[in-house]
């Protein structure tokens, strides 16, 4: 049996990505995964776009439009979904291999993305791309957010930097702590 072609999309934003370790929230075994904006304003997207609807034929096609994660709102792009129950193989702009293990590809950053298209017939039929590697041109490390993110201030009160020895080390589920020895 042949295999199957790989196919590269042009360059576009990052969304939703599990590239070092598999998305397990709907899945225990989990999934790699990404999704890559694109907009069909662009001549390459919308070469893309066309591609895979050709392929898709009358079954479902492996995007959705895209909404803004802040506002919800439609921005006019598309995101197109890569899946795969394998770690896909990470490479910097210059083509060389990363082999780090925690680094979160975040929302906004600039990829590639290598694929395989499959057909499939159940559920009515459709398209899902395998998702192969990913080309990283400019990299959004996702690192939980921060204070500005959420509307934080800095204020006067608790820092990290305070002495851990102040804090208690017995919890109000220790049998041999009564709660009013905690405060």
């Amino acid at each position: 049996m042949a295999e199957k072609p790989t196919y590269r999309t042009p360059k576009g934003a990052a969304y939703w990505s599990f590239l070092t370790e598999p998305d397990t929230q709907f899945d225990e075994k989990g999934k790699y995964r990404i999704e890559l904006v694109v907009d069909p304003n662009v001549e390459e997207d919308k070469k893309l776009l066309s591609f895979l609807k050709d392929q898709a034929g009358e079954g479902k096609v492996p995007y959705k439009k895209h909404k803004d994660p802040d506002s919800g709102e439609e921005t006019g792009e598309y995101a197109v979904s890569f899946k795969s129950a394998y770690r896909p193989s990470l490479f910097d702009a210059s083509g060389s291999k990363i082999d780090s293990e925690d680094m979160k590809v975040g929302n906004g950053s600039i990829v590639k993305v290598a694929y395989q298209p499959n057909l499939y017939d159940g559920f009515g039929g459709g398209l899902n791309l395998y998702l192969k590697a990913v080309q990283i041109f400019e990299l959004v490390e996702w690192k939980g957010g921060t204070k500005d993110d959420f509307g934080f201030e800095s204020e006067a009160g608790f820092t990290v930097e305070e002495n851990e020895e102040t804090m208690p080390d017995a919890t109000p589920n220790d049998p041999d702590v009564e709660p009013d020895d905690l405060f």
